[in-house]
């Protein structure tokens, strides 16, 4: 679904849409060096709860912060106070259907993507917030991908904890088309049962099935397909926020991006295809029905015209004095039915 952008319509840019009804944001933090890691939970995030996090992420080491509610228009307001987030920043986390995208604002990189969940297939936006020292990441609502970053973070000699913000963004982004590589098998082998089942006897759930499945691969592939540019962008970004050294593991991302879309291309070039052979076999079976019912009539046709003519009311019909007559009209019937099967076995229309 498309969410409504009349909300902040004539309202200045930057401004924060309100959610009356929005749950309290929920922060997971995690500040770690090489030789150490510590984690926390902040229930509700307020003025004095960002203020305090921002000093976290001023110290030593790295500083990773996921909120799982961008609806909370409190907790991101105090969160773009305590960080100096752009105010269009702000704007755009409380909008949930943004094209994945990449913006620079001074010291801070703002990273959108799309976020598929292998389990469910459901698609929601995840958004990065890149500055010195830290990382914010900003989902839509609890459950992610993220569980392998999480376990290596607390991995005492684990490569990531040696390495700064920027690695740790790749490596979150990396989960993120790991989980769409996921996605897209499991796509890939609903085409292939899907294409089986029309090969044999499709029913008629199939068409249905297709149609679904369609529209799947087409929220996958609007989640994958630009984040290609997205990361591409992040890995020649002119900016110290991202090393030398971690540009080349963005680009190990990128080729896995672009073999995600030729992937899902792939597949909807097989599904058109699958389509095409269900009608195919729908209309081949339309046509075993259009035979069978042919051959009905023009088997009858005969039968039904001699049947009426002797039905007619009328006294004088000689043939109906013959004391044979009904047994020989039963023969001449039957003569006439199997002499038109031969016909059509003869034109091999059977």
């Amino acid at each position: 679904m498309v969410e409504s952008q009349n909300r902040n319509a004539g309202r200045p840019a930057g401004t924060l849409v309100e959610h009356p009804d929005a749950e309290p944001a929920r922060a997971e933090v995690r500040h770690f060096t090489a030789d150490w890691a510590e984690a926390k939970t902040v229930g509700q995030i307020g003025t004095p709860e960002a203020l305090a996090l921002r000093r976290l992420a001023s110290g030593e080491g790295t500083t990773w912060i996921n909120v799982d509610s961008v609806r909370d228009a409190k907790a991101i307001r105090a969160l773009g106070e305590a960080f100096g987030l752009h105010p269009l920043v702000q704007e755009d986390l409380g909008h949930t259907n943004q094209r994945p995208k990449l913006e620079v604002y001074g010291e801070q990189a703002f990273v959108v993507t799309r976020m598929v969940l292998p389990e469910t297939g459901t698609v929601e936006q995840v958004a990065f917030v890149l500055g010195p020292g830290y990382l914010l990441s900003f989902q839509e609502a609890a459950g992610d991908v993220f569980d392998p970053v999480r376990q290596r973070i607390e991995t005492e000699g684990s490569r990531l904890r040696g390495e700064g913000e920027d690695y740790l963004l790749y490596a979150l982004l990396d989960l993120i088309v790991d989980a769409a590589f996921a996605t897209v098998e499991k796509l890939g082998d609903a085409t292939e049962a899907l294409e089986e089942a029309v090969l044999g006897t499709p029913g008629p759930t199939v068409r249905g099935a297709i149609a679904g499945l369609r529209r799947e691969i087409l929220v996958v592939r609007r989640a994958v397909w630009p984040l290609r540019e997205v990361v591409a962008s992040l890995a020649r970004a002119e900016s110290d926020l991202v090393t030398d050294k971690t540009r080349l593991f963005l680009r190990d991302v990128q080729d896995h991006v672009v073999q995600a879309a030729d992937a899902l291309e792939s597949l909807r070039d097989v599904l058109a295809g699958v389509s095409d052979l269900y009608l195919s076999a729908v209309s081949a079976r339309q046509n075993e029905v259009m035979k069978a019912l042919t051959v009905i009539g023009a088997v009858f046709l005969p039968i039904t015209f001699l049947t009426g003519l002797y039905g007619m009311n009328f006294e004088n019909m000689p043939e109906l004095a013959m004391p044979h007559a009904y047994p020989i009209f039963l023969v001449v019937l039957a003569v006439i039915s199997l002499g038109t099967l031969l016909v059509f076995r003869t034109k091999r229309w059977l």
